[in-house]
């Protein structure tokens, strides 16, 4: 094989690993900390092809192993901007 045919060969593996990769993904979060010291993640998910932003906050009331440890909740947006956009799904 020609040094050609092997790099068309793995961009086309690496192409078909990150659609596998992006068909399994549902959103992204990233780690904050309150003023109060207390950790939560602000992010988005993508649900029915729509991208909705969310917060997710320690369940402070967790009374037992059946409860979850952290709870989520759709984001409101800040002074009445529109956050929620449509996705493309992937090919």
């Amino acid at each position: 094989m020609t040094d050609k045919t092997n790099t068309a060969k793995n961009i086309k593996t690496a192409v078909r690993r990150e659609r596998q990769v992006n068909d399994k993904e549902l959103g992204s979060l990233w780690s904050k900390e309150s003023q109060s010291g207390q950790d939560y993640f602000t992010g988005d998910v993508t649900i029915n092809g729509v991208k909705e932003p969310v917060i997710v906050f320690r369940n402070n009331f967790k009374k037992h192993d059946r409860m979850p440890d952290w709870r989520i909740y759709r984001r409101e947006p800040l002074n009445n901007q529109v956050v929620t956009e449509e996705v493309e799904a992937p090919n």
